[in-house]
């Protein structure tokens, strides 16, 4: 009897607790009954709610199984959208971001508890009868005269009235708007980090040469590979407290500094040899349809490559230290239901000043610039490993006059970049 009687007295334990719908893949669906099983009875909908669901559709779900509030989950980049919905108008009780483990949630305390709080204060779907419950006293105030019709007419106009008073008393704002105002400003592309550092390595080529260099006084310059080091950095304060527009401004600032670079002449002359560049932006981060990412930068760029002689001799050959104006954009393209993302880009260049070339050699030159870059992204929760490759150019016209030290028509100054970046993010 005693075996019998048991499952007996805890079926009807979980009878008397108020219901929960979820909507949610299978594995949490069961992490969250678990979670509130002490309180509530954790069921599944019977239909998945769309995306940004009406109160309407919230009442709907909740009735088809007989709950008092609804959690709605969905996959966000690297964590989970939680959302408690009560079931009396869909209102939004509480919106919650939890990290993912694998399918399932990044369960703690302080979690659960917001949750089983959340459930609590829904009034479920009986609110709408006690709302209602005034309305027979208002049929029964005017039948004081039953033989004449004008009371009856004036009874009508006032029933008018309050019916379209009601709608703006219910709290929600209604069944078409209840939720989803609250809903409609949540990032949906990738999640709203506030902070990214990425140190990494990287493997460069350098060639410049003349165009109508007539008496061939100038020195050409070509290097294969050559290695640097670099930090990068993203910084959005927005994100901090906003995971809407005000998460898309940012700032980044990168730098990449040659390591054991020289250079060799012809005639077997060793010159030591300086490189770096250096990055600072107003950048940004447009989410579209959670797939798509636009990038936008505008800021200041320096790329410095010089030579020198321990005797001060050097070939008639211009270092040159571009100081520019550099504004673009970056696309970028996530695979959905992956960590894999990519992008490709491009931004104009416009040399404030270009070091020895402009002011010793050329100083009549003008001058333009621009670089395009192509890269790959994997994240894994907070880190991310990055490779790319770029390729930048500056373009002369030098617009020598006669009795210039220095005569050519033109210039190209290129570089090729492969790039490789851990970063961890926040």
């Amino acid at each position: 009897m005693r075996v019998a009687i048991l499952p007996l007295f805890i079926s009807l334990a979980a009878f008397g607790k108020d219901k929960v719908a979820i909507d949610a893949p299978k594995p949490i669906v069961n992490q969250i009954s678990a979670a509130v099983k002490k309180h509530f009875s954790g069921v599944a909908v019977k239909s998945e709610l769309p995306e940004n669901p009406s109160g309407g559709d919230v009442r709907k779900a909740a009735a088809a199984v007989g709950a008092k509030a609804v959690i709605y989950i969905r996959r966000s980049g690297g964590s989970f959208t939680v959302m408690v919905l009560d079931a009396s108008d869909g209102g939004l009780l509480e919106q919650m971001q939890v990290k993912a483990n694998g399918t399932k949630l990044k369960m703690s305390k302080p979690f659960e508890a917001k949750l089983l709080d959340a459930i609590g204060r829904a009034e479920g779907p009986k609110a709408k009868k006690k709302e209602r419950e005034p309305e027979p006293e208002a049929k029964t105030e005017p039948k004081e005269e039953p033989k004449k019709e004008e009371p009856k007419q004036e009874k009508k106009k006032e029933e008018v009235v309050e019916k379209k008073e009601a709608p703006p008393k219910e709290s929600g704002g209604g069944e078409e708007n209840g939720v989803s105002e609250k809903v409609e400003p949540r990032h949906t592309g990738e999640e709203p980090n506030f902070l990214r550092v990425a140190v990494g390595g990287r493997l460069f080529s350098r060639r410049l040469y003349w165009t109508d260099d007539i008496f061939h006084r100038l020195a050409k310059y070509d290097l294969a590979a050559a290695p640097m080091a670099g930090l990068d950095l993203d910084f959005f304060p927005g994100a901090l407290v906003s995971s809407g527009p005000a998460s898309w401004v940012g700032l980044n600032a990168g730098f990449n500094y040659a390591l054991g670079l020289g250079s060799q002449s012809t005639d077997m002359v060793k010159y030591s040899t300086t490189a770096l560049t250096l990055k600072v932006s107003v950048i940004g981060r447009v989410p579209i349809a959670g797939v798509l990412e636009i990038r936008p930068a505008v800021g200041y760029s320096m790329q410095q490559f010089s030579i020198t002689a321990s005797n001060g001799a050097k070939p008639p050959l211009p270092n040159v230290s571009y100081g520019s104006l550099r504004a673009g954009t970056d696309i970028a393209v996530k695979l959905a239901g992956t960590p894999l993302s990519f992008w490709v880009g491009g931004f104009y260049q416009q040399p404030l000043s270009t070091g020895e070339m402009g002011k010793d050699y050329f100083p009549r030159l003008s001058v333009g610039g621009f670089d395009a870059d192509f890269g790959v992204s994997l994240v894994f929760g907070k880190f991310e490993v990055r490779g790319s490759v770029d390729y930048t150019r500056f373009w002369y016209s030098m617009n020598p006059k006669p009795g210039d030290a220095y005569v050519a028509g033109g210039a190209i100054d290129d570089y090729k970049g492969a790039n490789v970046s851990v970063g961890f993010q926040l």
